[in-house]
């Protein structure tokens, strides 16, 4: 869901979905995580970016190693093509596991 109202450019609604995630006692994984701060970067929104890198540390074992790999791996237009297909992919899986 929240890959699908970030790709819809609806940011507000994604991280009310995020937060209503977190409250339910879901752990955000690693692939949510990412798409957030991703697309949060690109859509210039960096009071938000910093408060999912918050999170990181808190439901991340990892975090440090993850923040590195998402602030270094992917740069430019791959990035951009890497985060619609993943949303791509998670809203497909989303939808076919409703049914």
């Amino acid at each position: 869901m929240i890959g699908a109202y970030l790709r819809a450019d609806m940011i507000e609604k994604a991280m009310q979905t995020y937060e209503k995630m977190k409250a339910a006692g879901r752990t955000p994984n690693e692939f949510t995580l990412m798409i957030l701060i991703r697309i949060l970067e690109k859509a210039g929104e960096r009071d938000l970016v910093e408060f999912v890198k918050r999170d990181c540390l808190e439901y991340l074992d990892s975090a440090k190693k993850f923040l590195e790999h998402v602030n270094g791996k992917f740069v430019g237009i791959h990035s951009s093509i890497i985060i619609l297909a993943f949303c791509s992919l998670y809203a497909y899986l989303s939808a076919w596991a409703s049914l």
